[in-house]
């Protein structure tokens, strides 16, 4: 399997609702891809104040088109849980206070059940929005939380990356996994008896080239209350 089955970075470039609604499926569908390795104590966990648990990063991802998209532009929506602005938020402080990040490996409610549950709840309201043609200040959104989805599915690897760095049991995330890169192999978690960051075992991985965060190509940079998107850690 490539490195570039886990981590895709891809633009729609047509304003088409259809096709649309087809990324927007694709991209959520690959995030619950990458947790198919895991059981729920994996998700939980944090491993240190700056990474957050796979259960987070599901949550967050699908907060931010819940709080953003759905809220502002379908008519009569109800929020799945109103806890979860709290839980969830990262860095908005305009939308009000929020879970401290070096605390969010302490949320062991919401399972993660429910927040599978939460990912449909919103999964379902946006594919009825998204079956209508969208104005073009929602397709920038759109295609915003799209790139930011992107951003987490790289992040919540390479917080397990940390993660299982920590287990004597010299975890992995995929034992069965090689890089395909000239003069590299090893598994994805353990390589030759240590670790490797994602950005040591590939040069550029996802969005992320250098060690910076870009936008993916094509792919707009905006800001949203205080917190800078597709260009930061989180």
């Amino acid at each position: 399997m490539s490195l570039s089955n886990y981590l895709r970075c891809e633009t729609v470039e047509s304003n088409d609702a259809t096709t649309l609604l087809e990324e927007y499926s694709r991209l959520r569908r690959h995030s619950e891809e990458l947790i198919v390795p895991l059981n729920p104590e994996d998700m939980t966990v944090q491993s240190m104040p700056d990474a957050s648990p796979a259960k987070w990063h599901l949550a967050h991802t699908t907060w931010f088109f819940e709080t953003f998209i759905l809220s502002e532009n379908l008519p009569g929506y109800r929020q799945f849980d109103p806890t979860y602005q709290y839980l969830f938020n990262s860095y908005y402080e305009a939308l009000g206070p929020r879970q401290p990040r070096p605390k969010r490996g302490m949320i062991t409610r919401p399972t993660v059940e429910e927040v599978l549950q939460y990912r449909r709840h919103v999964d379902a309201h946006m594919s009825t929005l998204l079956k209508s043609p969208v104005s073009a200040d929602m397709d920038a959104l759109l295609r915003l939380g799209l790139a930011h989805e992107e951003q987490h599915q790289e992040l919540l690897l390479m917080d397990l990356l940390h993660l299982f760095s920590q287990s004597p049991q010299r975890t992995a995330y995929d034992p069965e996994w090689r890089t395909d890169l000239p003069g590299r192999s090893g598994r994805f978690g353990h390589v030759s008896g240590s670790w490797k960051t994602a950005a040591t075992a590939a040069p550029s991985y996802g969005c992320r080239t250098a060690g910076r965060w870009r936008s993916c190509p094509g792919g707009r940079r905006r800001s949203i209350g205080s917190e800078p998107i597709a260009d930061g850690r989180k």
